[in-house]
């Protein structure tokens, strides 16, 4: 029979040093508790679930992120028994390639509901969040709110106010250290009107300036990519030319100011319904859109900017629900497939050597659609839509 004692909690040890969530690791030490509960084990702030202990060990088990914050993927490990404390030096690393982060501010809250009978839980809907250097901008949802989120740090700073009116269903677009952004629709107006003002925030020193207006019909709904020598918005919807959804092409010169309209090989796309995704890879840009709602196929083609064509790839095997979030990590576009139900906390990637969409790894506990996305090099974030919860997605995990 094993001998335990009530003299202080000694600890030495643990094992594996990098673990996921719903796995157990083994600390080593001596004087635990025999009754396996009363030995609390924090890491990272959350209380593991304390499995068995013998004379000199202690098995635990890390709970899911589904109800649970970690407080950094490198985590403290700390042992309390009867109110003796005992702490590692050596953190922890949590190797799960899904990572929830700090919650976003509540201020990033939408007051504009996506429609008078839709559910309420969508607060942190249609956010826009654009990434330039370690760090990502997010807001503009319908208000002039605007923050900074740090992925370094895993913080969230408040940023100057965008000075231009509230709106939705607006578009932005990052070109070196730089965020352009406007049109969209009014929502401080019941009739919704479209807007055509273009606006520049400089990230280093925190201030909104307004450039050109946008030379095509105000429109709202428009998609935008950067290559090297310009910034592009593409399609939208106008009810002012009630033109519904179209495919427009528009060069916008930041170093002039200017504005050009742009021709393109269009002979490639059918009808559409609307346009929902553009995402660049290499000066290629991934495009996306519906082709109606009535046959819910999502079609997808690969843009040259240079030859202005564009080539069919394989349709997205979901009918998609406005725009998905979508990140481009190891050259490779991710989209999220949001048609509701566990279904909704799911991506798919695009492999390029068979042309086909496939199944990713993905453990997100709440509903992100109408959420933000964005990547830091090759690693992708993701959240927002129905709470203000972050995921950071590491596929070289």
């Amino acid at each position: 029979q094993e001998q335990f004692s009530v003299l202080p909690v000694e600890i030495e040890d643990f094992s594996p040093k990098v673990v996921r969530t719903g796995e157990t690791m083994i600390i080593k030490g001596k004087y635990f508790n025999p009754i396996a509960y009363k030995n609390r084990v924090y890491v990272g702030g959350v209380l593991a679930i304390s499995l068995s202990v013998t004379a000199t060990t202690l098995t635990i088990l890390l709970p899911y992120q589904e109800r649970v914050r970690y407080e950094s993927r490198n985590s403290s490990v700390q042992v309390n028994v009867g109110g003796n404390i005992r702490t590692f030096e050596e953190k922890l690393v949590i190797n799960d390639k899904w990572f929830r982060l700090a919650d976003a501010p509540l201020e990033l809250r939408n007051e504009y509901k996506i429609c008078a009978t839709c559910p309420p839980e969508y607060d942190y809907n249609f956010a826009h969040s654009f990434a330039v250097g370690k760090t990502a901008y997010i807001g503009l949802n319908s208000k002039q709110s605007f923050w900074a989120y740090d992925t370094e740090k895993n913080t969230w700073r408040k940023l100057a106010d965008f000075p231009g009116k509230p709106r939705r269903y607006a578009v932005g677009v990052v070109y070196g250290t730089k965020i352009y952004f406007g049109t969209g629709q009014d929502v401080t107006n019941t009739a919704y009107p479209e807007l055509s003002d273009w606006w520049e925030y400089d990230t280093e020193t925190d201030t909104w300036t307004q450039k050109a207006y946008f030379i095509g019909v105000q429109r709202s709904y428009l998609r935008a990519y950067s290559v090297t020598n310009a910034c592009f918005l593409s399609s939208g919807f106008s009810w002012s030319a009630y033109s519904g959804y179209t495919f427009n092409l528009f060069k916008y010169n930041p170093l002039m100011n200017e504005w050009t309209r742009e021709n393109a090989n269009t002979e490639n796309i059918d009808k559409m319904d609307r346009w929902m995704i553009t995402k660049t890879v290499n000066n290629e840009v991934f495009m996306g859109y519906l082709e109606t709602f009535n046959t819910r196929t999502f079609k997808f083609f690969i843009f040259n900017p240079v030859s202005k064509v564009f080539a069919p790839i394989a349709s997205f095997p979901y009918y998609v629900i406005s725009q998905p979030n979508s990140m481009i990590l190891n050259n490779t576009l991710y989209v999220h497939v949001n048609v509701g139900g566990d279904t909704s906390r799911s991506f798919m990637y695009y492999d390029r050597s068979v042309n086909a969409w496939k199944s990713s790894e993905t453990r997100i506990y709440t509903d992100i659609r109408y959420g933000v996305s964005f990547e830091v090099g090759n690693v992708g974030y993701t959240g927002l839509g129905t709470l203000n919860h972050l995921y950071e997605f590491d596929p070289n995990r």
